[in-house]
């Protein structure tokens, strides 16, 4: 699946081809940084890229399918709340969900 495209269009009354650079899913995984912290920011973090595919696809789908309008606020909110949701997926975010109130990810 791709997930990043990047065309380049070649300038007017040229004979160069586009170039396509494309990430997949997996590279773009892949390539998350990791990083040292506390406890909890470590646990957020690796559930970041999950929320921001998930929610960066959605808000995708409501424009193409439902005719909604892109809103970038709307979309860091889906990514801070499905951050939050999915915690409880392993032991150590369930754990860390308890140490954190919701709030206080959405607004930070």
């Amino acid at each position: 699946m791709e997930f990043l495209i990047k065309l380049s269009t070649p300038k007017e009354n040229t004979t160069a081809k586009p170039t396509r650079d494309v990430v997949t899913v997996k590279e773009a995984l892949q390539a998350w940084p990791q990083i040292r912290g506390s406890r909890v920011g470590r646990v957020i973090w690796q559930t970041i890229p999950a929320a921001v595919l998930w929610s960066t696809l959605k808000a995708r789908n409501n424009v193409i399918f439902k005719g909604d309008q892109f809103s970038s606020s709307s979309l860091i909110k889906s990514v801070k709340m499905n951050t939050w949701a999915w915690l409880e997926i392993s032991i150590e975010g369930a754990e860390v969900k308890r140490d954190i109130r919701a709030v206080d990810l959405l607004f930070d």
